[in-house]
């Protein structure tokens, strides 16, 4: 597989072209849905939970993610926030 920018003008052809072709959504939660929908088990977030150097790494897929950033949502909106 081929890397999606080989050089500097691949960059420009992306600029290039308008917006909403470019990002296909209005918001960043439509793109975490969107993201979710297309490629649900692979990986979108890795880290490390303390930052320590022995902490195992842990990682997030889209649909996880998404249904974190919802389940956050649903409890800022029943706290009134």
């Amino acid at each position: 597989m081929n890397p999606p920018f080989a050089s500097i003008d691949d960059v420009r052809a992306l600029e290039a072209q308008p917006y909403d072709t470019v990002v296909p959504v209005a918001s960043t939660y439509a793109l975490l849905e969107r993201s979710a929908g297309l490629w649900g088990d692979r990986t979108a977030l890795t880290f490390l939970e303390s930052g320590e150097r022995d902490t195992p790494v842990r990682h997030i897929d889209y649909a996880t993610m998404l249904a974190n950033v919802r389940r956050a949502a649903n409890l800022f909106r029943g706290l009134g926030v």
